[in-house]
């Protein structure tokens, strides 16, 4: 699964990440976020990946982050099958550390 800031503003300030340690203290899902995509990868059970992305969150630690609206796409990808797109659009305030969970 991917999670991809179609339009980062704040650079390296901007992240995605997941908190796989809601399956427990050895999850076969891992998480690895980079240039503006969080990778969800692993053999894992149906419900676990369902679990795992309950958990996604933006964060934005400019010091002044930058307000336009950002665009998330998420999409789950398999050898053989890719999922439809699905895209959140994220409204930022103006304090710093914004935080955002699209599947909460």
């Amino acid at each position: 699964m991917t999670g991809t800031i179609t339009n980062l503003q704040d650079g390296a300030d901007e992240t995605l990440s997941a908190n796989t340690s809601v399956l427990g203290s050895n999850p076969a899902i891992t998480a690895s976020y980079s240039d503006g995509v969080l990778e969800l990868s692993g053999l894992d059970t149906a419900a676990d990946y369902q679990e795992v992305p309950r958990t996604i969150t933006f964060d934005d630690t400019a010091a002044t982050p930058n307000t336009t609206t950002r665009t998330v796409t998420f999409a789950a990808n398999e050898p053989l099958n890719s999922s439809n797109i699905a895209t959140a659009t994220l409204t930022l305030g103006d304090l710093p550390g914004a935080l955002f969970s699209p599947f909460a």
